[in-house]
């Protein structure tokens, strides 16, 4: 069947219609034109409610409502998102503070470290901390401040999802992985320590080495911090958003709202840097994804195969009100065999810090890691058939 943008947006719900449209920082004519054909008395402003919740676009709703002022919501209704939203700015404004902090913190022990989305990506979407969703803090450094950094974050009361010592940290740092989780220990801020934005087996992954010579600078609540310039974080949204399967909305409309305003956006760069990189196919799904959704084209061109195009149209992508998505986009886009097998073989061979809290071996016994890991796997494989 031969799929367009047009049969996407029409074949939606009023809801879904409407939350599209709300998730835009720029809606086009045809959006207020589709804004003025809605019965409002119809609508299920549960269904919106806790959609926005779930996919992270609650605050950015709720300001796009203020704006519209023919948007009729019901009192309570209203009043329950205005709330959410709330809750949402002092979160945001709490966790800017704390990376604001850390920031400094480690700028004095000689870190170099670059914020990465949350209240940074807000300030650049939308000029406000306050409006996008996030719910942690990202930061990128060398691979070679990565465990100075670790230390620093220890030493300030935040505890790693795994503590990993000698050769594991060794093989956790030179594996697939390529941030460390950390919670605060008053659980009121969780962190990711990136030293790569995808896993470093993979051609696309890269580092503060590819972006040092071309960050660009905002300013956040007076301090002047480094981030990816527009075209760089275009490229990395796109490829965290097939990783988790665009399973939240929020990832499609900070794409969306990252090229509204920055029409000046160099997509012959983007284009050139996908092929370099080796995520074109990634790039270009997330690119026909906001055409089918959003009705905004964007200048990234390339051919998909059948079975990717495919993809853009299954029914638990994006718009369920989940914010999960079975299977994975991940292989199926990737641009080479090569990462093809990686992926598989992170997924399934790999042992995993898991695997490392099941039994502690030395060294000299690593391998057995890897057949805890394949027996795990044929467990989880058959407990899945049985379910």
């Amino acid at each position: 069947m031969n799929y367009n943008n047009a049969h996407i947006f029409e074949s939606l719900t009023e809801e879904q219609k409407l939350l599209i449209i709300l998730s835009k920082a720029s809606p086009d004519p045809s959006d207020l034109e589709c804004i003025e054909t809605l019965d409002f008395k119809s609508v299920d402003w549960t269904y919106i409610i806790n959609f926005s919740k779930v996919h992270g676009i609650t605050s950015l709703i709720c300001f796009n409502i203020n704006k519209h002022k023919n948007i009729s919501v019901p009192e309570l209704e209203l009043k329950k998102l205005k709330t959410a939203s709330l809750q949402n700015s002092k979160k945001n404004l709490f966790l800017t503070s704390v990376l604001l902090k850390i920031l400094k913190d480690l700028k004095k022990i000689g870190i170099e470290a670059v914020a990465h989305k949350g209240p940074v990506l807000s300030r650049m979407l939308y000029d406000d901390i306050t409006i996008r969703d996030f719910t942690d803090i990202d930061i990128i450094v060398y691979k070679k401040d990565v465990i100075k950094a670790k230390e620093y974050l220890i030493q300030n009361g935040y505890s790693p999802q795994f503590d990993l010592k000698g050769y594991k940290e060794d093989y956790y740092l030179n594996s697939k992985y390529y941030y460390i989780n950390f919670l605060r220990d008053d659980s009121k801020a969780a962190l990711d320590l990136h030293w790569a934005l995808s896993a470093p087996n993979y051609g696309f992954s890269t580092g503060l080495e590819h972006f040092s010579s071309k960050l660009d600078k905002i300013n956040l609540n007076n301090v002047s911090l480094d981030v990816l310039r527009e075209e760089d974080l275009f490229l990395q949204l796109c490829i965290h958003g097939a990783k988790h399967n665009f399973s939240r909305f929020c990832w499609l409309a900070d794409i969306v709202n990252l090229a509204a305003v920055n029409k000046g956006m160099d997509y012959e760069y983007i284009t050139r840097q996908a092929a370099k990189l080796g995520c074109t196919n990634i790039v270009t799904f997330s690119a026909e994804l906001i055409w089918c959704l959003f009705n905004v084209r964007l200048h990234v061109c390339h051919d998909l195969k059948p079975e990717q195009k495919t993809l853009l149209f299954a029914k638990n992508l994006v718009v369920n009100n989940t914010g999960h998505s079975a299977g994975s986009l991940f292989p199926v886009l990737f641009d080479t065999a090569k990462d093809r097998i990686i992926y598989y073989l992170n997924t399934y061979i790999y042992p995993t810090p898991i695997e490392f809290s099941v039994v502690n071996l030395n060294k000299y016994l690593f391998f057995v890691y890897y057949i805890i890991r394949l027996i795990r796997m044929f467990y989880k494989g058959i407990a899945k058939l049985l379910n």
